[in-house]
C-alpha cells in the first residue's frame, strides 16, 4: 500500500512541476480537408489553401479537391483561407487561436452565375462536348475509383 501512495505522490509532483505542455512543444499537427462546389458537391481543383499567422505556407487542392498541410506547431495561431480566381469560397477565413490537434477544414465554392454548370464538373471544360481534361487512369486502375495522387 505504501508503494502505491509513494508512486501517486511522485506522479503528482511531476505533473505539477512539468506540465504536459512542456512535453508537447515539439508536437506538430496537420490541417487537411477538401473544397467542393456548393451546387453539386463536385471537387474544386487548384484552389489555393493559405495558412497565415505564426507560420506562412500554402497548398493547392488536387484533382479530387483535397489538400493536406503538415508541420504546423502546437499552440500556433493560424488563419486558414481558400482562394481561386473567379470563384467565391466560404467560409472566408477560419481562425484557430491555439492549434492543439489535427483539423479537418472543408470549404464550399460557388461558381459565378455566368459560368456554365458543367464547368464545375471534373474533366469538363466550359463549352467542351464531353472531352475530358483529366488524364486517363493508368493501366489496371479503375476509372471509377482512381488511385490517389499525392
Amino acid at each position: 500500500m505504501n508503494r502505491k501512495i509513494f508512486a501517486g505522490l511522485i506522479f503528482l509532483f511531476f505533473s505539477v512541476c512539468f506540465p504536459v505542455s512542456l512535453f508537447s512543444e515539439n508536437q506538430q499537427y496537420v490541417i487537411s480537408g477538401m473544397v467542393t462546389n456548393k451546387g453539386d458537391d463536385f471537387p474544386v481543383r487548384d484552389a489555393e489553401i493559405r495558412i497565415s499567422g505564426d507560420k506562412e505556407t500554402s497548398e493547392r487542392t488536387d484533382i479530387f479537391g483535397y489538400y493536406h498541410i503538415e508541420g504546423l506547431d502546437a499552440g500556433s495561431y493560424i488563419e486558414v483561407t481558400a482562394v481561386k480566381d473567379g470563384v467565391t469560397i466560404t467560409p472566408d477565413i477560419i481562425r484557430i487561436a491555439s492549434l492543439n490537434s489535427d483539423r479537418t477544414i472543408n470549404f464550399t465554392a460557388v461558381l459565378p452565375k455566368s459560368a456554365p454548370a458543367e464547368a464545375s464538373r471534373p474533366g469538363k471544360s466550359p463549352g467542351a462536348s464531353g472531352d475530358s481534361v483529366l488524364p486517363k487512369p493508368a493501366r489496371g486502375v479503375s476509372p471509377i475509383q482512381p488511385e490517389y495522387v499525392a
